[in-house]
């Protein structure tokens, strides 16, 4: 229960600053992949055992002061970079890492409701979910909590920008959760990607 207040108050407390992240990210990021943030949240508890937040530190410590500190440091930063799917690159190799991923991707389209067949998803909306499958296989110790099977419907009307990006995903991860989102072509669980093996 305390973990799960402390899990709304982050997923809160990044939809609060969504609108200027979003932004700062479209006017500083060429690329959409070519970065990740660490964040640290300091988070007190009253005698109800509620959360506060006390802040956000966008570049936590990651000293290590003692054998403790070395160890849980140690083993975060390495998750994180396994997380964010950074590839470790022999410089004197001359594989083409970009190729390969590209040609193990293959989807498949479902019917809609009614039996028939529904339009692919964009190339965009392929590489996105298939990018979040990849994250969560990848996860370690993390724990997603945004999207999650319920947070459409808990916290999607705290969402400034109802992104079509934001919909998609949660249609496609849980499709048999979401609801219609008003102008989007995604709609009653229709259009689900399978992965062929």
């Amino acid at each position: 229960m305390m973990m799960m207040r402390i899990e709304d108050l982050i997923i809160k407390t990044i939809i609060s600053a969504e609108v200027p992240v979003a932004n700062a990210c479209r006017m500083f990021l060429p690329h959409r992949e070519n970065c990740f943030e660490l964040f640290g949240f300091d988070v007190i508890f009253d005698e109800d055992c509620k959360p506060w937040l006390l802040e956000v530190n966008l570049s936590p410590s990651l000293a290590c002061e003692s054998p403790l500190d070395l160890k849980i440091k140690s083993n975060l930063v390495s998750q994180m970079l396994t997380l964010s799917g950074v590839v470790a690159l022999d410089p004197y190799s001359k594989r083409d890492f970009t190729a390969r991923r590209k040609s193990s991707s293959k989807a498949a389209y479902s019917m809609s409701a009614d039996g028939t067949n529904t339009a692919p998803l964009s190339n965009e909306d392929l590489r996105l979910v298939r990018q979040t499958k990849e994250e969560f296989v990848r996860r370690g110790s993390f724990s997603r909590v945004f999207p999650s099977e319920e947070s459409w419907d808990t916290y999607g009307h705290f969402l400034e920008n109802k992104t079509h990006f934001n919909f998609m995903l949660h249609s496609q991860l849980y499709p048999n959760r979401f609801f219609a989102f008003p102008g989007s072509r995604y709609s009653n669980g229709r259009r689900h990607l399978h992965e062929d093996d």
